[in-house]
């Protein structure tokens, strides 16, 4: 199947055990990783102190209050040109990712969301 390219095999230089792809998947995390490296590399500064006034008057304005993980990831994305949230059920993604949409706005960056699954992809 390899010899026809039908599968791409690779060795996982960690584990040292085989890994094999379709080619669609395996060009498709090539690709992302390239498109992330490249977005990652680029520098960005924000001003924090700016930044925690926003947040504070934000959840403020929804009478909600963020934890200190969701304050930690709600800044980090402020300055990060890319941003991954995650955890279990009830442990406030939404919430988070809905002050970064807003944060986002008042800042005029632009925007995209992925979700594959769960409240956050509705």
């Amino acid at each position: 199947m390899s010899n026809q390219g039908d599968i791409i095999i690779e060795l996982a230089t960690e584990t040292k055990k085989w890994i094999c792809y379709k080619p669609v998947f395996f060009h498709t995390e090539q690709n992302l990783a390239v498109l992330l490296n490249r977005r990652l590399s680029r520098l960005s500064n924000q001003d924090i102190p700016r930044v925690r006034t926003w947040i504070e008057k934000f959840s403020s304005s929804r009478k909600m209050q963020l934890s200190p993980q969701q304050q930690d990831a709600v800044e980090i994305a402020a300055y990060s040109k890319i941003s991954i949230i995650t955890g279990g059920p009830g442990t406030g993604k939404t919430f988070s990712v809905r002050t970064v949409v807003q944060l986002w706005k008042a800042m005029g960056k632009k925007i995209a969301l992925a979700a594959p699954t769960g409240r956050a992809a509705q």
